[in-house]
């Protein structure tokens, strides 16, 4: 099973790429905060809840993806800087 390291700085965590499983955390910056996920399907199925209230907490959402690449978390308010927690899994 591989896994790459996140070391951005606003980004924290491990990818895992088998099975296309993947969790961690990310601090928004101006109500969004676009996350690496190398296994990211059309398929893949992105949970987020919030782990820690910043500035002003809105509603939270999967905006965007790029498949292989990433996806884009965003919040209803531009000056939400909330810690956020996600899970992304394949759906079967």
């Amino acid at each position: 099973m591989g896994s790459v390291s996140v070391s951005n700085p606003v980004v924290r965590g491990v990818i895992r790429i088998a099975g296309g499983r993947s969790m961690g955390r990310v601090t928004l910056v101006n109500g969004q905060a676009t996350v690496p996920a190398e296994g990211i399907t059309a398929q893949t199925l992105i949970l987020l809840t919030c782990q820690a209230d910043n500035g002003t907490p809105g509603f939270l959402r999967v905006a965007s993806r790029v498949i292989g690449e990433s996806f884009t978390i965003r919040s209803s308010s531009n000056s939400d800087t909330s810690v956020v927690g996600w899970f992304a899994f394949q759906a079967v």
